[in-house]
């Protein structure tokens, strides 16, 4: 026997349980699928399985199946030949699978013999339910004798369902036959492929009862389906109309035709395309048959009332087009016929119909916004093809001209009077219903959902999808969605593509494990930065001030991939916000649109203009931002509500208030262990699926966050002001309240959620971090400062560079540049003098006395051999006293340091800041 017939032949039962830690149940079934998880539901049934007769898994939720290999395979991530390997290094000892006998019905040979059966019974049983046999597809129906019942039977033959024609009382009237599979059973007799609609309901009765119309039936409520590639094949495309029974009954709330109704909608949205999606609202304990016949089921579906429009119908919803009566007409003086509006008059006592449009609107909604507006929507029917469009309408625009020139733009015409126009916008006014606008991603505190631009979050972690306008429905009151809506043709349009609801199959924890796998001490970080971003007005109720993350260090260090997986937690992966060539404007509305959400902020450069400065702190702070909108007096005022992650190659030393409101995370390696490696390869595909379903994991926690935050905060904060060991290290407020906030979430959230690390490294990591950043703040305040104004007062004339002899006694530095780095040297002779400059730069930009460095200690900072740039250079005299610097040619004693140039944009870098000297 070969290695893979010994590999097969091994038991399956045995390496799954030894691979994943689960135990399987009586049925040979695992709690849950160790690959999509389906078992951790709300219905809590795995789909996992062993077919122990054949040594085979399948999973009928992620359709993943197979021999060991093939599980080994999935499991482990390997190549066949790698799993091969990998059985046979681990389980070639283990005992060979005893075959089972299996134990099934041969369903085939029923279903051959009920076919030979006359059908007259079955027939007679069909007619008395008013089923016009005549129309119904060859083969559709049989009768078994033996149970005298209707059978019908699947589209696979797994299934054989049978309609007792005389049931005994208390006995089911529905029963299927031994060895049937119900789970993802469908039957398709009824199902018209060329028909764009299609109904799917509960029972074959019902889908007998709706022919000629195209159908398909799920045989029973408890036949939820797992399978979208088989449903798929007949819903893609397709107007697919819900029709499940609404089995209400007073004495229980448990409504199995509801609950169906439920899973389908979202199963649909989630994973099949359908131009449009509705659910037929059935009356009570009434199904399709018994409106058959009861005689109304044709005027039943002919009612659009009774559609409740789940996706993309009410746009298509045809408008009244017809109100002719005498009743109508007299008290609103106009009346509608063909999708025109007309009125009567009366000349010389005739009465004459005129027409005033070749059109009808109706305000679906009036939106509270500053505009007062509308979503308009207009029919027009011409030659039997109706045309209907939809728009946003100001309420500036309710006067003739203004609406006629907008008709027209769309190929409507009215051709009214004023007065018959007030007439009919009275008219819609009184009917229009009333919708709060979103205008912001995130957070929304005033309608308490999460908002992304095609779905809500609502705080009982339901996901609510717009409806085909942009409407969403939520404690009974409506929002609009602009970017949801086919009227809106700007507003959010640059953020829909980001912020969009779409998931892969991972949850918190293993994608904290990866993250912080992938990153280390950077990783933890990140994971509680996301966190209190999604909870920063709560945050920011009680603080008055949230920090940004910046991410600091060369290309290839992680930092984009670090970023993108954090925005990603919100929608899709985002590339970032340039800053190189940003815009006021820009700015401000990159801040409007977000609220609790991170902003991924990229290549952020020391020189970069005052006004991105003022933005990063008005966020830290909290305030708004008021900015011209041009050449005039108008302004517009933006609201900061969302965080902010940045990276750049430099250190934000522009700016202290810059400096002081960042957590800096430094990412200067480049060269990365076998275990971040493989969890970045691990997390990648994920990151590139989706992970807003995470975000939806930790909303739930949002009342917990809520209820604790300020009590926990203020006492971690307290612990970290008088922790052993740490008093008097730390000594700046800001950032000893940076690490309390970040703490915050681990403290509130640690029984609810398995993070990869404990306190202790928590709290290391962060310290670490913060004696890091007050070195790097340090230099900032003296060496690198003393860079920048030594840029800023040559390019005042103030200092000046040696190029020839003429310049020995004048010049201050000299420069010797080879390829792209080389060397600056500074006169020892000129330091008193470009030492004074620094410290009246530093007034200049506002920094207080008792942060400026002494000449002394500045000079100290500059020629101390721990100054990577300095190039230390000491000679004994003759009078063997010791001489700093080095000697140049025709320049005299000089202090020596190193840089770089940007290949970009030509400048020296000179301790990872770029300067023009």
């Amino acid at each position: 026997m070969n290695n893979i017939e010994t590999i097969k032949n091994i038991d399956i039962k045995r390496i799954i349980s030894k691979e994943t830690g689960l135990e399987f149940d009586k049925y040979d079934k695992l709690i849950k699928c160790p690959f999509c998880e389906s078992g951790t539901g709300k219905n809590g049934t795995s789909a996992f399985s062993v077919k122990a007769s054949k040594n085979i898994f399948k999973c009928f939720a992620c359709d993943k199946k197979g021999n060991p290999i093939e599980f080994v395979r999935y499991y482990k991530e390997l190549s066949s030949s790698r799993a091969v390997k990998y059985i046979l290094d681990n389980y070639t000892n283990v005992p060979k699978y005893e075959a089972l006998p299996e134990m099934k019905t041969d369903l085939s040979k029923t279903i051959y013999a009920i076919s030979q059966n006359p059908i007259r019974l079955a027939t007679e049983y069909l007619q008395s339910r008013n089923i016009d046999i005549k129309m119904l597809p060859v083969s559709s129906y049989h009768y078994d004798k033996l149970s005298n019942s209707v059978v019908f039977i699947d589209t696979e033959n797994k299934l054989i369902n049978k309609r007792i024609i005389k049931p005994e009382q208390g006995k089911p009237k529905v029963k299927q036959a031994k060895g049937s599979i119900l789970t993802n059973a469908l039957y398709d007799k009824t199902y018209i492929p060329k028909k764009d609609t299609v109904f799917l309901v509960e029972g074959v009765i019902n889908s007998l009862s709706l022919y000629p119309l195209s159908s398909l039936a799920i045989f029973s409520t408890n036949n939820k389906f797992t399978n979208k590639k088989k449903l798929n094949k007949y819903l893609n495309g397709k107007k697919v109309v819900l029709a499940f029974d609404n089995d209400a009954k007073k004495d229980s709330e448990i409504n199995p035709g509801k609950d169906c109704t439920n899973y389908y909608k979202d199963f649909i949205l989630n994973n099949i395309e359908v131009e449009t999606l509705s659910v037929l609202q059935v009356p009570n304990n009434i199904d399709i048959n018994d409106l058959l016949q009861q005689k109304k089921l044709e005027g039943f579906i002919k009612d659009t009332d009774n559609f409740d429009y789940v996706k993309n119908d009410i746009l298509n919803k045809p408008l009244r087009n017809n109100l002719t009566s005498s009743k109508f007409i007299n008290k609103h003086r106009f009346f509608i016929q063909d999708s025109c509006y007309y009125i009567q008059k009366f000349i010389n006592g005739q009465k004459i119909e005129d027409d005033i449009s070749d059109c009808v609107f109706e305000f679906l909604y009036r939106i509270n916004n500053e505009d007062g507006s509308r979503l308009m929507k207009v029919q027009q029917i011409i030659d039997n093809n109706r045309k209907i469009e939809m728009f946003e309408i100001s309420s500036d625009d309710l006067t003739k001209e203004k609406l006629k020139r907008i008709l027209y733009s769309k190929g409507f015409s009215y051709y009214g009077t004023q007065p018959n126009l007030d007439r009919i916008l009275k008219y819609n006014i009184q009917r229009e219903k009333e919708a709060e606008i979103i205008e912001t991603y995130g957070w929304q505190f005033e309608s308490k959902m999460f908002v992304l631009s095609n779905c809500s979050i609502s705080t009982k972690n339901e996901i609510l999808y717009p409806n085909s306008i942009g409407m969403v429905e939520n404690d009974n009151k409506v929002y609009y969605v602009p970017a949801s809506s086919p009227a809106n043709k700007v507003k959010l349009k640059e953020l829909c593509a980001t912020f969009k609801y779409q998931t892969s199959n991972i949850d918190f924890k293993e994608f904290a494990n990866l993250f912080y796998n992938s990153n280390k001490e950077t990783g933890s970080i990140g994971i509680l930065f996301y966190i209190i971003s999604l909870f920063r007005d709560t945050i920011f109720k009680h603080l008055d001030f949230f920090p940004y993350l910046y991410l600091y260090g060369p290309a290839g260090g992680g930092k984009s991939h670090y970023a993108e997986t954090l925005t990603g937690l919100f929608g899709n992966i985002s590339k970032g916000h340039v800053l190189k060539n940003t815009t006021q404007p820009s700015l401000s509305r990159v801040a409007s649109q977000i609220r609790n959400v991170i902003t991924y902020y990229k290549e952020y450069k020391k020189d970069a203009p005052d006004f991105v400065d003022e933005y990063f702190k008005a966020g830290y702070d909290g305030v708004s931002r008021t900015i011209a909108k041009g050449a005039g007096k108008e302004t517009s005022t933006f609201n900061i509500e969302g965080s902010g992650l940045i990276d750049s190659n430099f250190l934000p030393t522009n700016d202290l208030a810059v400096y002081d409101r960042m957590i800096i995370l430094d990412f200067e390696k480049n060269e990365f262990s076998k275990q971040e490696t493989k969890a970045f390869e691990q997390l990648r595909p994920y990151k590139e699926k989706g992970l807003v379903q995470i975000t939806k994991e930790l909303l739930q926690f949002r009342a917990l966050f809520d209820d604790n935050f300020k009590d926990v905060y203020y006492t971690v904060l307290d612990d970290i002001k008088y922790k052993k060991g740490l008093k008097g290290k730390i000594k700046r407020e800001r950032m000893i309240k940076h690490i309390a906030l970040i703490l915050t979430p681990f403290h509130i959230l640690q029984n609810e959620l398995e993070f990869p690390f404990d306190l202790q490294t928590l709290e290391e990591v962060l310290f670490n971090h913060a004696y890091t950043q007050l070195e790097k703040l340090h230099q900032f305040k003296a060496t690198n400062i003393f860079w920048q104004a030594l840029a800023i007062y040559k390019s005042e004339s103030k200092v000046k560079e040696f190029r020839h002899q003429g310049d020995k006694d004048t010049a201050h530095y000299k420069i010797k540049r080879t390829g792209n780095a080389g060397s600056i040297f500074l006169r020892t002779t000129k330091m008193p003098f470009l030492l004074s400059l620094y410290a009246k730069h530093c007034k200049a930009i506002g920094i207080e006395n008792k942060h400026i460095e002494s000449s002394t200690e500045l000079k100290t900072s500059l020629t101390s051999k721990g100054y990577l740039p300095y190039q230390a250079n000491t000679k004994i005299n003759k009078d063997g006293k010791k001489r700093q610097g080095k000697n140049v040619y025709n320049f005299g004693y000089c202090f020596e340091y190193s840089f770089t140039i940007n290949e970009e944009t030509k400048e020296m870098i000179i301790d990872n800041q770029e300067i023009d000297l």
